[in-house]
């Protein structure tokens, strides 16, 4: 009785094995197709990847395209930056020596009239008097020991008073003495009394300054600290003066046809700030193209706080997307000017106009130039942050 049970026990269990293997297999030819169709899905995926790449680089031009607000703004920017250039050129214009006395705020007649008592002019001399930097004429004792050569056409190079930011040190300090301070290069310097002498013009005597004799430029220096302890406020008052007069004569020396040198190079050498301004390189055009580039800045800044502020986010998409607007419209709108400002310049030029290249805005055409350089590369930037973000999206979701 038992081994037939035993035996009936073992066929029903091998029933039931061979049912759940064969639910095993359906299970697992189930998975299997789950797993074939997937993969098919994935392959499908991968293979349409280079065209969600291709979909994502246009959506992100469309979504960065100028559109009606922003291409007001591209027209605003031009007629900014037109008028910047336009209004430029009024400082680009070379003055004759009398014309830019007389438009500069505080000149006044001068004549010499110099006290014989050395490095020390009192507020009356500092005041009437040319400014002693000026003088080239040389009596003949300075002609034969230790001749300067200073002369018209060199002395702005060679005399310390004349650079743009040592002048304020030397030239107040000559001002104040009564002397000149001569650059002889690398550093190299010499300083000379200057006197009232004369000459006759036209049969009549005339006043006029001469380099008298040799100074020394550290007594100079230990001269004006002296007056310092000794008059107190009314040296003071002198020094207040003098730096005034330095900053009138500067001023007076910058539009004018030789200008100004380059600061400190005449400090090392002479020559080299002679050619350099012969090249158009004097401190006249390097203001000019610090305010052309800081105009230019100042502008395309304006353009960028104000275009951020028309931001909408219901309208405009993300922020970075619109900085790149922004970034467009600045640099189509500095192209557009610069180029425009270039065939300007061409046809100046080919209808003889020879000061035409020293009008061009070389300022605001390096700014565009910094322009065409960076922002593609920021732009770049954003936008492969955009399709890599839209491509993981896409990849997840296969």
């Amino acid at each position: 009785m038992n081994g037939n049970l035993n035996d009936e026990n073992k066929k029903l269990l091998a029933e039931r094995l061979r049912e759940l293997l064969k639910e095993g297999d359906e299970i697992l030819d189930d998975s299997l197709a789950q797993i074939e169709n997937r993969c098919d899905e994935m392959s499908l995926g991968i293979k349409l990847l280079p065209e969600e790449f291709s979909k994502c680089d246009e959506e992100f031009e469309n979504l960065t395209q100028l559109r009606g607000n922003d291409v007001r703004f591209l027209m605003f920017a031009s007629i900014l930056q037109a008028a910047r250039i336009a209004f430029m050129e009024l400082f680009k214009e070379r003055l004759s020596d009398k014309e830019s006395d007389d438009k500069t705020l505080g000149h006044s007649d001068e004549h010499s009239d110099r006290s014989s008592r050395r490095y020390y002019a009192s507020i009356e001399e500092i005041k009437n008097n040319p400014v002693p930097y000026d003088c080239i004429m040389k009596e003949e004792v300075v002609k034969r020991n230790g001749n300067p050569k200073l002369s018209g056409f060199n002395h702005r190079f060679k005399t310390l008073g004349h650079d743009p930011y040592l002048g304020f040190i030397f030239g107040t300090m000559n001002i104040m003495t009564k002397t000149i301070t001569v650059t002889n290069g690398w550093g190299a310097v010499s300083t000379y009394h200057v006197h009232t002498g004369t000459r006759i013009v036209r049969e009549k005597v005339q006043n006029i300054d001469r380099i008298c004799a040799q100074a020394s430029t550290g007594i100079m220096f230990e001269k004006v600290y002296k007056r310092f302890q000794e008059e107190g406020k009314e040296a003071w008052k002198a020094l207040g003066l003098s730096l005034w007069k330095e900053w009138v004569h500067l001023h007076s020396d910058i539009r004018t046809a030789k200008s100004l040198p380059i600061p400190i190079v005449s400090t090392l050498s002479p020559n080299a700030a002679r050619i350099m301004q012969a090249c158009g390189l004097d401190y006249l055009n390097v203001k000019v193209f610090e305010k052309e580039a800081f105009l230019s800045i100042l502008i395309n800044e304006i353009i960028k706080f104000t275009h951020g502020l028309c931001y909408d986010d219901q309208k405009d998409g993300s922020p970075e997307l619109y900085k790149v607007r922004t970034m467009r419209i600045i640099d189509i709108s500095n192209e557009m000017v610069t180029l425009c400002d270039a065939m300007v310049t061409i046809v100046r030029a080919y209808l003889g106009d020879v000061n035409a290249i020293k009008k061009f805005d070389y300022g605001g055409s390096v700014i565009t130039l910094w322009h065409i350089l960076n922002d593609p590369i920021k732009i770049a930037e954003i936008k492969h942050e955009y399709i890599i973000k839209k491509t993981s999206n896409y990849i997840s979701n296969i």
